[in-house]
């Protein structure tokens, strides 16, 4: 009887012979886009933005490639109804393999950022620049449901209130489209985040080790790294059925009956890099 290899082993064969000619081993880092392309490439990148709503409107949108950088600005506006919670939406792009991410990395440059106080809510405005993604799933969630999704970001981010800093965290979602989340942890970095600051930022996923790990400027005077576990928390029952991981602008306006307040970011990224299993 002959036996047809699959699809899936002929891949992974190409991907060792790739990864064995080139010196490049698995969980590596490799070059994924540098933006030296007049267009954003559709084999690479899809666009991807949460709706709004006449309560919580997303105005200006943008995203394109300039100088040889992708540049993404996004502004959206909280409530009105109450003085309570926040209000916006998700702006970016998102990795076409992204079943198969577990590093990325790029420079990250916020060029300005708007965040409008509401005194009279608990909650602050923010604004934050992303690595972001979906890595596995807890088992509570179903096709087409983020439910027990688990989720990690590596932020620069503004705040009404606390200032800019540098913020890596881990979730779980707790609704069908991840609309709402239990933080399991995060970590604040001790170097200042400043505005035109170019910074490179890297979010990885350890399964076997049960953790994620967050390093700021890799390969620098300047390197921070910080490790959020996860073990003990969540068990990683499979692959998320949402998964997309992106570059991602997340404005999150406070909601404010006096008036609508302004959630609004503009940033570069640069020198995008995967894991090599998800580049091919």
């Amino acid at each position: 009887m002959k036996i047809q290899p699959s699809i899936a082993l002929i891949s992974l064969i190409a991907l060792v012979m790739i990864a064995t000619m080139t010196g490049v081993s698995y969980g590596q880092l490799v070059p994924y886009d540098d933006f030296s392309t007049d267009l954003i490439d559709p084999g690479k990148w899809h666009g991807n933005e949460t709706p709004s709503s006449r309560n919580n409107p997303n105005t200006e949108a943008l995203r394109l490639i300039e100088d040889g950088k992708l540049r993404m600005m996004a502004r959206a506006y909280g409530g009105t109804d109450a003085d309570t919670g926040r209000s916006g939406g998700n702006f970016g792009l998102a990795v076409r393999r992204s079943d198969l991410v577990t590093m990325m990395q790029a420079e990250v440059t916020v060029l300005s950022a708007t965040v409008e106080d509401c005194p009279e809510n608990s909650l602050s405005t923010r604004a934050r620049a992303q690595l972001f993604g979906y890595f596995f799933n807890d088992g509570s969630g179903g096709p087409g449901d983020s439910t027990g999704d688990v989720v990690a970001g590596f932020d620069k981010r503004v705040d009404s209130r606390s200032g800019n800093s540098f913020l890596a965290f881990v979730a779980r979602c707790t609704t069908s489209g991840c609309g709402a989340a239990d933080t399991i942890a995060f970590e604040i970095f001790d170097t200042p985040m400043l505005i035109g600051q170019a910074d490179t930022m890297r979010l990885e996923w350890d399964a076997a080790g049960e953790q994620f790990m967050f390093t700021l400027n890799p390969a620098s005077a300047d390197e921070a790294v910080k490790t959020i576990s996860y073990a003990g928390i969540v068990v990683n029952m499979g692959p998320s059925d949402f998964g997309l991981d992106r570059l991602r602008l997340r404005n999150q306006a406070a909601n404010c009956v006096s008036g609508r307040r302004m959630s609004a970011l503009e940033v570069l990224y640069d020198d995008v890099q995967l894991n090599i299993e998800a580049t091919q």
